[in-house]
């Protein structure tokens, strides 16, 4: 099974692509957001909470280790 995400959307024309300099900084995600706000908020705030607690208990793991 392989995952193809949107691209049957992008190449059938449902949905449009970002512009380049978008798809050159890697915000392609930000462009889908303001285009489907609905579909895609919840999605990515889940992704964001996800990344934030991950980025918190890494930072208190490295940082409440003894250094001797």
């Amino acid at each position: 099974m392989v995952g193809v995400g949107a691209a049957f959307d992008y190449h059938s024309g449902a949905i449009p692509w970002a512009p380049k300099w978008m798809q050159a900084i890697g915000m392609e995600w930000l462009y889908r957001l303001f285009l489907q706000p609905r579909l895609r908020l919840r999605r990515y705030y889940w992704s964001f909470i996800f990344m934030f607690q991950s980025i918190y208990k890494g930072l208190k793991w490295r940082f409440s280790k003894s250094k001797f």
